[in-house]
């Protein structure tokens, strides 16, 4: 899913999210759902920063759970922006179907 939103290729997001997904965070706090509200999310980072790059700075999982601070880099007007967030993924029979953000710090 990374990997989606660095290159902006979506073309094999039903291969790894479910009809079912439920992204609570959403584009503007409005939920969105299956691959095509994943790709709606896609786009729009995309859109906004073409030079978006993400990395992994730890994580934790289990059978049904993945966990991850991911690190946000970008360009924008007012320069290069650092995000951190905390995601939240909920996976069943290998495909995402359930997904939560947190913002935890910017620079």
């Amino acid at each position: 899913m990374l990997k989606m939103f660095e290159t902006g290729d979506v073309d094999n997001a039903a291969d790894v999210i479910a009809s079912s997904y439920l992204d609570h965070q959403g584009l503007g706090g409005e939920p969105l759902q299956g691959p095509k509200g994943f790709a709606q999310v896609v786009d729009a980072a995309r859109k906004a920063f073409p030079d978006l790059q993400i990395a992994v700075l730890g994580q934790v999982s289990d059978e049904y759970n993945i966990a991850a601070v991911l690190k946000w880099t970008y360009s924008s007007e007012a320069g290069t922006t650092t995000r951190h967030t905390l995601e939240w993924l909920t996976v069943r029979g290998g495909q995402a179907v359930e997904h939560r953000g947190a913002h935890i710090q910017s620079r």
